[in-house]
């Protein structure tokens, strides 16, 4: 059974450049802003303005050797 981990957090544009390559090679993601979360909620946070990436745990293994091969860590 599957479940959804968190894979990375880093900048937006990282984070958004990652997405889309994971999305070309198949695989699914989803982005956390927790920082405009609280925003949102009407709460105040120290956020450093990073994004979480979420991926499928079935696709951990692919999605860590395509950020490796992109030169990124994971």
């Amino acid at each position: 059974m599957s479940t959804l981990i968190k894979l990375l957090s880093d900048s937006e544009i990282t984070i958004l450049h990652i997405k889309g390559q994971l999305f070309l090679n198949g695989i699914s993601s989803l982005t956390k802003n927790a920082y405009q979360s609280s925003i949102i909620a009407g709460l105040g946070t120290n956020s450093s303005g990073y994004l979480d990436l979420y991926i499928d745990s079935d696709d951990k293994e692919r999605a860590e050797q395509l950020i490796q091969n992109m030169g990124l860590k994971s």
